[in-house]
């Protein structure tokens, strides 16, 4: 959906046009958007080289409660005196709408309720893309930005401690693209399935 040089102005665009459209899409658009930006944050802030945080990313802090527990481990001990992500929700609205957004995100997805109603759509739309300007905000007044390239060197045996769970998803990508280029990347188009 977004690159990497889509910097905030353009993903909030984005997103709030197709909130317009379809205001349960742009929660879900925002949600992701929260989740990524969270997530870059965390590896901008944080010391670890990058490789040993993607691989918690799946392992330890998946999903949105994982959010705040990486915040805490990662990204407390490697900036002085860093706030917590809870904390700094709470400076600029309240963590707790930022959870009933995402709640909603859930209702959505997961088809929990018959129904989420545009107005609550719009308004989760809005807490989390104000979620996710008070994050990057929070990381360049650190003085990193989330919107380039972050690589840090790791040593070997850093590497070696990396578990099966990132060598998991490297073999999802080649099952993936082993069926890809069997099927062609228009299969949808022709048939709409690809059996």
């Amino acid at each position: 959906m977004f690159s990497l040089n889509d910097k905030r102005g353009k993903r909030r665009r984005i997103i709030f046009g197709e909130a317009q459209i379809d205001p349960q899409y742009g929660v879900v658009l925002a949600a992701m958007d929260f989740e990524w930006t969270c997530r870059r944050a965390i590896l901008a802030l944080s010391k670890k080289p990058t490789v040993v945080l993607y691989e918690k990313f799946i392992k330890d802090y998946s999903a949105f409660g994982g959010l705040e527990r990486a915040w805490t481990s990662e990204v407390l001990p490697s900036v002085k005196d860093a706030c917590n992500l809870r904390d700094l929700m709470n400076k600029k609205m309240r963590w707790e709408w930022v959870c009933d957004a995402m709640l909603c995100r859930n209702v959505i997805v997961h088809g929990t309720e018959s129904r989420v109603s545009d107005k609550e759509s719009r308004w989760a739309v809005c807490v989390l893309e104000d979620a996710c300007d008070a994050v990057v905000a929070y990381v360049e007044e650190q003085g990193k930005d989330i919107f380039k390239s972050i690589n840090r060197r790791r040593s070997k045996k850093e590497i070696d401690k990396v578990s099966n769970d990132g060598k998991k998803l490297k073999a999802w990508h080649e099952r993936v693209g082993k069926q890809i280029a069997k099927y062609g990347e228009h299969h949808w188009i022709r048939e709409g399935m690809i059996f």
